[in-house]
């Protein structure tokens, strides 16, 4: 009879871990998605250009970006840089990185080239690859980002860097 009740004190010590466990497994889950929530919306946003290495600013244009859940990041820019048409919307991911830091990455196409029409520098066919580091801060948020542009194959033939602040659509 011992034996007996040893081994049901036995499970029963084995299932209160394993649903102990299970708790603190699914809070942990629910606090990282309660993080990724905050970022998930539409966002107006406020892009500025700049030369990495001699700091100098282009004009600000705006943006509308879109952060979903499951990390997938939609876009679109009102740069008057690209020709009607010229540039897709931007496709991509994003994730939470710790506290109230996020990164993103996103790409969008350059359908046709364009040749430069001062201060509008001309761009080539092939893609724009932006990847940004994000500090949210409510429903405000300030970015930088690289932006390169690369050929068909794949290979960087301009980079520039960028800063952006966001407010949440409402």
């Amino acid at each position: 009879m011992t034996t007996t009740f040893s081994k049901r004190m036995a499970t029963l010590t084995r299932m209160t871990a394993m649903l102990v466990a299970g708790v603190v497994v699914m809070g942990a889950m629910a606090m990282a998605q309660s993080d990724d929530a905050k970022m998930v919306g539409t966002w107006k946003v406020q892009v500025t250009l700049y030369n990495c290495v001699t700091g100098q600013q282009g004009q600000p244009f705006g943006s509308m970006l879109s952060f979903n859940r499951g990390g997938t990041l939609i876009g679109t820019t009102s740069n008057s840089a690209f020709q009607p048409g010229q540039r897709t919307s931007d496709y991509g991911s994003w994730s939470h990185v710790s506290g109230n830091t996020y990164k993103a990455a996103s790409e969008a196409y350059i359908l046709f080239s364009s040749a430069p029409n001062p201060p509008a520098p001309g761009f080539s066919q092939g893609s724009q690859r932006i990847t940004q580091s994000i500090t949210l801060n409510g429903d405000q948020f300030t970015s930088v980002a690289t932006v390169q542009f690369l050929d068909p194959a794949g290979n960087v033939i301009r980079a520039g860097c960028a800063t952006a602040t966001g407010q949440r659509f409402q």
